[in-house]
């Protein structure tokens, strides 16, 4: 029985991992291909635009009722069922001859993504022993962003080389394998309660909404990173789409290495501490990516990618297992459901201040075809207004009021 046991944790915990990178690398990979769809169905930048746009918006919308449902019916159920649905929406998606049909299928693709995203972690985090959650965490934290980094620069060789559709069928591939996987290996999990705690009481719970509003700073920090640092390296700096993956990459590699370490270390102290400490180290290198100029040296900017590589793989494992285990063990789902639409919201709140920030200095300009000191410009104040969040959230990662 305890061999099963174990057999079933182990499968759970890889098809856990596939699926946390292959839905944020969907999410992110596409982003370089924007202009060759365009070009083909013969639309819109802002149309085209809706392919990224409408799997983001889903996501956020339908992760939280996923997350409870499988709370209260059977996670299995569900993450198979979001499998199945994402496997397929990536499939059919390859065969679009329209821009309307591409777009049903990026909705039914990010259906099935947020069945993914409300359950993966849950059932991780429930597989695992209380003095592991950190540790499991961290694998989860790792593959997220591996895949948030690896999306742009993957997906975008898989475009040049094969045309955009070969993000599609790469991506149904790696989860129809988890999707089988997951169907003959994992056991069934369920909560161990019919009764979850009412919404509204765990919003009273204030080391569950600070470490929720953490990661979201956190991950809007994360993604304005990868975001403009893409526009610097490629407009102002003239380096290649791909040489400014290999410049990014950096802080990915500490991420992904670093992550499972925290993740571990969260399981042995205050996870609140480490957080907050991560998010310090974000800070400082927000801070110093504030101070770039136009000729910079490149190490100098790796090193700092590096520095901020620490700062998220510290905060994000530590922080994933104080939210678990501010929760009670048949309200997984929803917690897991809740991270997730704070990724997306993060994500948001990033492009907000971009937004914002590109107002100011060029109006209704692009911020991709600005000249290089509007970019400068922009890329100066959207880090020192993340600077600013990160301070104000290590506050927030100790739950301390502000």
């Amino acid at each position: 029985m305890e061999k099963n046991r174990d057999s079933g944790k182990k499968y759970i915990i890889t098809v856990g991992v596939i699926t946390s990178f292959i839905t944020t690398f969907m999410g992110s990979g596409l982003n370089l291909s924007i202009p060759a769809m365009e070009e083909e169905f013969g639309v819109s930048t802002q149309s085209v635009g809706w392919v990224v746009t409408i799997y983001m918006i889903t996501c956020a919308a339908l992760a939280v009722p996923f997350g409870r449902m499988a709370d209260k019916l059977q996670r299995r159920k569900i993450l198979l069922t979001g499998l199945f649905l994402f496997t397929a929406g990536s499939g059919l998606a390859v065969i679009s001859r329209e821009m309307w049909v591409l777009l049903a299928f990026r909705f039914v693709q990010a259906a099935g993504a947020a069945m993914i995203f409300s359950t993966n972690v849950a059932m991780m985090t429930a597989a695992a022993e209380e003095n592991q959650r950190g540790r499991i965490a961290g694998y989860a934290a790792s593959a997220n962003y591996v895949g948030l980094a690896a999306g742009p620069v993957i997906g975008g060789m898989l475009s040049y080389n094969f045309g955009w559709r070969a993000i599609f069928i790469v991506t149904a591939i790696v989860s129809s394998g988890a999707l089988i996987l997951g169907a003959l290996k994992i056991p069934e999990q369920r909560s161990g309660s019919t009764q979850t705690t009412p919404v509204k009481k765990l919003v009273k719970n204030r080391a569950y909404v600070c470490a929720n509003i953490a990661a979201m700073i956190n991950y809007g920090a994360n993604y304005i990173i990868s975001y403009i640092m893409s526009i610097y390296l490629q407009s102002v700096r003239g380096l290649t789409s791909q040489c400014a993956g290999f410049v990014m990459i950096t802080g990915t590699v500490v991420m992904a290495a670093l992550a499972p370490v925290s993740g571990r270390l969260s399981d042995k102290v205050c996870p609140q501490k480490l957080s907050a400490a991560g998010m310090a180290v974000c800070g400082i290198s927000l801070g110093l990516l504030a101070c770039l100029n136009a000729d910079s040296r490149l190490i100098r900017i790796m090193i700092i990618l590096a520095l901020s590589g620490l700062g998220f793989s510290m905060f994000s494992s530590p922080n994933t297992n104080a939210v678990m285990s501010s929760v009670e063990r048949e309200d997984y789902g929803f917690a897991s459901s809740v991270l997730a639409t704070m990724r997306s919201l993060g994500n948001t709140l990033s492009m907000a201040v971009v937004t914002v920030v590109t107002g100011i200095y060029m109006g209704d300009g692009n911020l991709k075809s600005a000249e290089p000191q509007v970019i400068m410009n922009t890329m100066h104040t959207a880090y020192f207004v993340f600077t600013i969040l990160c301070i104000l959230g290590i506050f927030v990662a100790m739950r301390r009021k502000i």
